[in-house]
């Protein structure tokens, strides 16, 4: 065997889940705008759309989903009791709830905090 040439024995590798991001709306329904907004605030985070796991849910129900992962964005309201552009941890993911889409395109100050939240998110 020369030096250049590797055994690879089987193994199982494990790939990890993508950047999830939840929206309100079916993709098709998107707006160039938002999906302009969408990109822009990914970008921000090292991501884009073309990297992350996009799914179009009434309600964020990280219980359906069969891989669960490491963060989670969603664009709807949360659930009673958990804060919104404020990074929680739940079974290993780290989720953020913002505004719809709809509503963060004109809204600088929810943009802000989302933001804010962002940075938080990933940088932990």
């Amino acid at each position: 065997m020369t030096s250049y040439q590797t055994i690879y024995p089987e193994e199982t590798y494990v790939v990890p889940v993508p950047v999830t991001v939840v929206i309100d709306l079916p993709w098709p329904q998107l707006s160039d705008e938002l999906r302009l907004l969408l990109n822009n605030i990914l970008k921000a985070v090292g991501q884009s759309t073309a990297s992350v796991r996009i799914l179009q849910q009434a309600t964020a129900d990280v219980s359906t989903l069969i891989e669960k992962p490491r963060f989670l964005i969603a664009f709807l309201p949360p659930a009673k009791g958990i804060p919104v552009y404020e990074a929680v941890e739940v079974d290993g993911c780290k989720m953020l709830f913002s505004a719809p889409l709809e509503k963060l395109a004109g809204d600088e100050v929810s943009k802000r905090q989302l933001w804010n939240g962002l940075k938080a998110m990933f940088s932990a």
